[in-house]
């Protein structure tokens, strides 16, 4: 049994060694370790029952952990328990607690493969580099996942434990993607860029991802890469070819005891395909490299390739040192965080590490390692020729950004994460938005129609049970944050906080200051994930002028009708009066004309009064709603004002659409069955 244990789990982690970064090698002193592990991984699940008794929420509102997902993290467990057995790995010195900001916040560092207290070199000061974009092609959803994942940390670093973030993101305007593709459109490289630099930072706003503090393109650091690999060069870590390149020299790096090469993935050092890739596709290759896995830090050009003038001739600068220069040049010689998608782990982070501590000649370029975890797609790696590229533009098109941003706080940010365009988890994603959306309309109607002078203060036993849950729920949610910012857990936990606001909104008496407490605490949490709900008053500002502009034209409208009714009043007056004094006319004739007034007032009052309510209907469903303001009816005279973002608006819309279709088509139907009855 055993055996065959082994067996199968020696394929399957061949069939799935690319979702994690190394492929896994096994070694007979921990064969039971991992049989273990593997039982784990194949036993039964406990199904949490209690969530799905919960009253008013839907069981698909949950997060639900993907078995996929699940698979993945056991195998990552082997992984890093083979990366343990490597003797010679680096100590990872964490900084001082001394005069820092201390929040007892974990987070997974790459560094040492687990979570670790997070303390900042200064104070309360974070310097935070992030690896952006290669900007020749349309952002898809594994960027959408990495890039709104790392906001939501930033977010709440800088929100909730109150950090001071200094954020810097390189776009790569200088790669061999780039002209390559530059070249198949017959455009220049530095058009194809700008033109995809545009587009990115349009999904990143459209996604709600907040810019960074700074922004560097490659482009325009060339002097500063060329300064900086003349240092490595001097400090004898490089060397120059013949061709022109120049290479960074592991063998010599490796020879200081204080340096390590590949410290995130040691098992990869020799992985030929992750290596090449590295390289990139053009650019002349040495074939009299010291080492054969020596890495470009200069790549001499071929003929109509871009090139800089530098020391070694005409090239341009390779992958991995335009990051190192750039973090270094802004940051300085240590960084608090360094992140980026786990596909970069290696080569490109570590030889960023090792090209940096190779400059300045320490052992610690970068405290804290953070990589968002791999998205597949239905449990394949994205690819066009595969059919399942997921653009954010059309991505967008089809939910909101709040609906997007859900489907990430639903997944750990450094897990592995499979999404299917087809399944459950966007439905899910779109019931907890309109959970969340529907809550805030009902708080916000409540505590507008809150009468504090008329109302019953006392505290019953209801008030504090949810007061009760309120303080419970605000320390669990603080204990998720402190555990690797534990969002699936703290948005369960939010929502289950939220089920039972709204059963005690259903009460005729409840305590205002409890619900302004609860509204105030609930819309911070969610602005601290990057999402918006509660606090319109941005939007309603915006759209003020345009408000005002439509209300201004209403009034007019109705104040129009309302004077013709007033004219048509003192007519019919003057005229009655006018009649009564004639004596010519016979009473039978003055009784006849009064009524026939009398008919036509009514008749024009009707009507004036079908326009008013045509002019009401068209406020409502047509000019508000263009605007983005859905004024939602209740019985008893009661309305709701929502205000959409231009998503929801565009799906509004479409449900009023097909709605007026359904009723169209029922009206033409009835009236088939009624000539067919004639």
């Amino acid at each position: 049994m055993k055996l065959f244990i082994y067996i199968y789990f020696t394929l399957f982690s061949f069939l799935y060694k690319k979702n994690f970064s190394s492929s896994i090698k096994y070694n007979n002193r921990n064969i039971l370790s991992k049989l273990r592990l593997f039982k784990k991984f194949i036993g039964k699940r406990r199904v949490d029952t209690q969530r799905r008794q919960m009253f008013l929420i839907p069981e698909s509102l949950f997060h639900k952990k993907n078995n996929f997902t699940s698979k993945y993290v056991i195998l990552r467990k082997l992984h890093y328990s083979n990366m343990e057995t490597h003797n010679n790995l680096p100590k990872w010195n964490m900084p001082s607690k001394e005069g820092k900001h201390i929040t007892n916040l974990l987070v997974n560092n790459s560094l040492t493969h687990s979570k670790v207290e997070f303390i900042p070199q200064e104070g309360n000061k974070i310097r935070w580099y992030a690896c952006g974009p290669t900007v020749y092609d349309a952002a898809h959803l594994g960027h959408a996942r990495t890039y709104v994942s790392f906001d939501i940390i930033r977010r709440i670093l800088v929100n909730y434990f109150k950090y001071d973030v200094f954020m810097v993101i390189n776009i790569t305007d200088i790669d061999d993607k780039i002209i390559k593709r530059s070249e198949e459109e017959k455009v220049s490289y530095t058009e194809l860029a700008r033109k995809w630099e545009y587009e990115f930072w349009q999904d990143m706003k459209n996604l709600n991802v907040l810019l960074p503090t700074s922004i560097t393109r490659v482009s325009e650091y060339v002097n500063e890469i060329i300064s900086y690999i003349e240092k490595i060069i001097e400090n004898k870590y490089a060397y120059v070819s013949e061709e022109g390149s120049v290479y960074f020299d592991i063998d010599e790096f490796k020879k200081n005891p204080k340096h390590y090469y590949a410290r995130m993935e040691p098992l990869s050092v020799k992985d030929e395909s992750k290596i090449l890739e590295g390289e990139g596709d053009l650019g002349i290759i040495s074939k009299k490299k010291k080492n054969s896995y020596d890495f470009a830090l200069w790549k001499s050009s071929k003929p109509n390739e871009p090139y800089w003038d530098c020391p070694w001739g005409k090239g341009r600068p390779g992958w991995h040192i335009e990051c190192s220069t750039m973090a270094s040049n802004i940051l300085g010689k240590v960084l608090d965080i360094h992140s980026g998608g786990i596909d970069l782990r290696f080569p490109h982070h570590d030889n960023e590490l090792a090209q940096s501590e190779a400059f300045f000649d320490h052992s610690q370029w970068v405290n804290y390692f953070l990589h968002s975890g791999h998205l597949h797609i239905e449990g394949l790696k994205m690819s066009k020729s595969l059919k399942n590229f997921i653009t954010v533009k059309n991505m967008l098109k089809k939910y909101t950004s709040n609906q997007i941003r859900i489907l990430f706080l639903l997944n750990k940010w450094d897990s592995f994460m499979n999404y299917s365009p087809n399944g459950e988890s966007m439905i899910q994603c779109i019931e907890i938005d309109k959970f969340f959306f529907n809550f805030f309309a009902l708080i916000e109607m409540k505590i507008k129609n809150y009468n504090l002078n008329n109302c019953n203060l006392y505290w019953n036993d209801t008030d504090s049970k949810l007061n009760n849950l309120f303080r419970q729920t605000k320390n669990k949610i603080h204990e998720y944050l402190l555990d690797n910012f534990n969002t699936p857990e703290a948005m369960v936990t939010l929502q289950k906080l939220i089920t039972e606001i709204n059963v005690y909104l259903q009460n005729e008496k409840t305590q205002i200051g409890l619900l302004l407490e609860l509204k105030h605490y609930i819309n911070f949490i969610m602005n601290t994930f990057g999402l918006v709900y509660g606090d319109t008053h941005k939007a309603k500002y915006e759209k003020l002028d345009e408000l005002l502009q439509v209300l201004g034209s209403y009034r007019s409208n109705i104040r129009t009708n309302l004077q013709s009714n007033a004219k048509l009043i003192r007519k019919i007056l003057k005229d009655t009066k006018e009649n009564a004094k004639k004596e010519l006319v016979e009473e039978k004739d003055t009784t006849l004309l009064t009524t026939q007034m009398y008919t036509d007032f009514i008749n024009n009052v009707k009507a004036n009064n079908e326009c008013l309510l045509r002019e009401c209907d068209m406020l409502r469903d047509q000019h508000l709603l263009n605007m983005g303001i859905l004024i939602d009816d209740r019985p008893n005279n009661e309305f709701v004002i929502k205000i959409l973002d231009d998503n929801q608006l565009q799906q509004e819309k479409a449900k009023r659409e097909q709605e007026l279709n359904k009723k169209k088509f029922a009206e033409q139907k009835k009236g088939n069955l009624d000539e067919k009855k004639e």
